[in-house]
């Protein structure tokens, strides 16, 4: 195989991550090994989340994952589903967090850049409920049709977190239909609070003007009746807006805080295994016996996993068997029978 360069590693593994999961929840009959090999990827490198595939590998796992689900708009729904949060986790809590689409939005051009390095993503603010976005695909970069239908299904994702209508995605310019990049223009419906703010506006600009105007026809009822009820519908309306507001803000914090959460227990993880991993090449490297070694590596591992059980088997002198050596989590009655079998490596 020709070993890949890395100017040509440009899409991280949690684009196919998302395939792979929406292939397992929507088509758990389908092997989904067959498409990663057909694309010459590996399920580690999938799960590792600074690995990067090649434009190559990506139309080949695209290609077959149509063959053996028979959905042409897979990318689509990968899109769509790669929002969900079985598919980024802590990164949706983070979007949620960012009070609506709009900021969202305002941020695409960093995010994109964690998942590929195909394109440049530029956005601009239409409206309150509406943005365009630009893709622009890099010199020597040759995108296909499915990954502009995967970034518009990503656009649908990103708008039904926060509101379950589907938003309204127009592409006046498409890179695939002689256009020079892809261009989408996309508007949601306005939330709630947006809604109500609006009415309080609004409410309050008509009934200025028919108080000013029935101060001069008729004041004693302009003063008696028409501008108390007035400041009490713009009270009421303003009261509204701000509660609706005010439960917005509070459900974005939230979200913040979750991810937050999410994200010091990542740490944690990460820090728990770098300690991990500096142990046992402090007990690989000591000048002990094998056993010792072994008894030491075991013992970090039962440390700093959070596993109940563990085994380390090694391979006999013939390379034809793995035979256990050590573990930790087992009863004696368990750690007999172990020490009585062998898993034997020339059968199938």
């Amino acid at each position: 195989m020709t070993p890949k360069l890395s100017k040509d590693l440009i899409y991280n593994s949690r684009i196919i991550d998302t395939y792979v999961k929406l292939l397992k929840k929507k088509h758990p009959d389908i092997d989904t090994s067959l498409a990663l090999e057909y694309a010459g990827m590996q399920g580690y490198e999938v799960a590792d989340q600074s690995h990067w595939f090649t434009q190559s590998q990506i139309d080949r796992f695209y290609a077959k994952a149509v063959e053996v689900t028979g959905n042409p708009q897979v990318a689509r729904d990968a899109g769509r589903y790669s929002a969900s949060p079985e598919a980024i986790g802590a990164m949706r809590q983070y979007i949620l967090g960012l009070v609506g689409p709009a900021h969202a939005f305002g941020l695409i051009r960093n995010a994109a850049s964690k998942f590929t390095r195909s394109a440049q993503y530029q956005s601009k603010r239409i409206s309150d409920n509406s943005v365009e976005v630009v893709v622009t695909p890099y010199p020597g970069i040759d995108e296909k049709v499915f990954q502009c239908e995967n970034r518009m299904g990503f656009f649908e994702a990103i708008c039904m977190m926060f509101n379950d209508k589907m938003p309204i995605i127009e592409h006046p310019e498409c890179l695939f239909d002689g256009g020079q990049h892809c261009r989408y223009v996309i508007s949601w419906k306005r939330s709630a609070a947006d809604l109500w703010s609006k009415t309080r506006d609004i409410s309050a600009f008509t009934l200025a003007g028919a108080c000013g105007a029935a101060t001069f026809w008729n004041p004693a009822l302009a003063a008696q009746t028409l501008i108390p009820a007035s400041l009490a519908t713009i009270a009421a309306l303003s009261y509204t807006a701000r509660t609706k507001e005010n439960r917005e803000l509070r459900r974005s914090l939230d979200n913040l805080f979750d991810s937050s959460e999410k994200l010091i227990e990542q740490m944690n993880i990460n820090y728990s295994n770098s300690l991990m991993n500096n142990e046992i090449g402090q007990a690989i490297s000591a000048p002990t016996e094998v056993d010792e070694i072994l008894a030491n590596v075991i013992q970090v591992l039962k440390k700093r996993l959070d596993f109940d059980r563990g085994m380390i088997m090694l391979a006999n002198k013939d390379r034809d068997q793995l035979l256990f050596r050590t573990g930790f989590g087992y009863n004696s009655e368990q750690l007999r029978m172990l020490n009585s079998i062998a898993f034997h490596l020339n059968k199938s």
